[in-house]
């Protein structure tokens, strides 16, 4: 059965997770441009059952992904993600009540509700208009979907990602960390559709080597801050400084060892 133009666009997006750039292979830094993968290995790893099940749905293959994650959900009654899966494959049947139902059950065991509106979006279309989804944006009108996180430092500039319910405009608040008169605000970011209402504020013009605190604004909310929201910058071009590297990894996502 040939895809749908949109379900091959949302194939190609969910196998990226979200995060490959799109473009030539020079956007990639010379590395080639990921493959699109739909084969059903079955590994039984648990990142692995969903993304089957989610195949399934791109391929219009319903019935075997219903019932792909109706067996699994009677193993593992209690997980969340399948209730969410669930919920994707109904959504394409055109069973809205159905969607949402498996939605609210994914929310009941843990799944955390901003998880429902990242999407993918092409796949909630169904539900776009239900109260459920329409409650589920005006909540997460004034606070992100995810982040803010801390990305680049250099000596003089800072840059932090954050990604938003829907389109607005974010304003990034920055001051040193001892003398809170210092603070200096930046304004002219906004999230958009286009880049899945993402975007990556950046501070500019800082003191080198000193400790920051930073907030932010969404739309016309309250100016949110964490007492972890932090950070320092580099020292200055040729001094001698004394610094810590670490690296991480992407595991994938396993339940048990989420905290």
């Amino acid at each position: 059965m040939a895809m749908k133009p949109l379900i091959a666009i949302v194939t190609t997006a969910l196998l990226c997770a979200g995060f490959c750039p799109i473009g030539s292979a020079d956007d990639l830094g010379g590395a080639s441009p990921p493959r699109v993968d739909m084969k059903l290995r079955r590994d039984w790893q648990y990142k692995r059952v969903h993304q089957i099940a989610l195949r399934y749905i791109l391929l219009e293959r319903y019935k075997e992904a219903e019932k792909f994650l109706q067996d699994f959900i009677a193993e593992h009654p209690d997980d969340a993600e399948s209730r969410y899966s669930l919920g994707l494959l109904y959504a394409q049947t055109g069973e809205a009540e159905k969607a949402v139902a498996e939605f609210k059950k994914a929310i009941d065991l843990g799944l955390p509700p901003g998880r429902i509106l990242v999407g993918p979006r092409a796949l909630l279309e169904p539900i776009a208009e239900t109260a459920f989804y329409r409650e589920l944006l005006a909540d997460f009108g004034n606070i992100p979907l995810h982040g803010p996180l801390l990305g680049e430092v250099t000596n003089a500039t800072a840059s932090i990602w954050v990604r938003t319910a829907e389109a607005s405009p974010v304003t990034l608040v920055v001051s040193e960390a001892d003398d809170a008169e210092t603070k200096q605000e930046f304004g002219s970011f906004k999230t958009e559709a286009a880049n899945d209402f993402t975007l990556v504020l950046q501070a500019e013009g800082l003191e080198a080597g000193t400790k920051y605190n930073y907030a932010i604004r969404i739309g016309d909310g309250p100016l949110l801050h964490n007492e972890g929201w932090w950070f320092e910058t580099f020292a200055k071009p040729g001094d001698e400084v004394k610094f810590s590297l670490a690296f991480g990894g992407g595991a994938g996502f396993v339940p048990d060892n989420e905290y």
